[in-house]
């Protein structure tokens, strides 16, 4: 039978831990708890998946090892996510508003 679907292995837990290993783990936790664009990420089953792979023995990597890294991957995208939109704002901000400029004409 042929698979319809478009890129069907792009969020597959077990393609992605397989190809990208811890690595790829962090960034998509880091992308799904911290930045808007990471919403369609398969972070939970990913977490599942990546457990699952460790007990089994496939994936090399210590479970506190994961542990570690993962939790703390999830507390600095938060902080990421609120830096970026404080610089944001401070680029937008900076310059004089509209409404001030209209003001000071009358």
């Amino acid at each position: 039978m042929q698979n319809l679907a478009l890129l069907p292995n792009a969020i597959d837990p077990d393609h992605l831990l397989s190809s990208f290993g811890l690595l790829g783990l962090l960034i998509i936790i880091f992308a799904e708890c911290g930045l808007l664009v990471g919403f369609f990420l398969p972070g939970d089953t990913l977490l599942f998946s990546a457990g699952l792979l460790t007990a089994t023995g496939k994936l090399d990597v210590p479970l506190w090892v994961q542990l570690v890294t993962v939790s703390i991957a999830a507390i600095l995208a938060p902080f990421a996510a609120l830096f970026m939109l404080a610089l944001i704002a401070v680029l937008w901000f900076s310059r004089r508003p509209r409404a001030a400029q209209i003001t000071d004409r009358a």
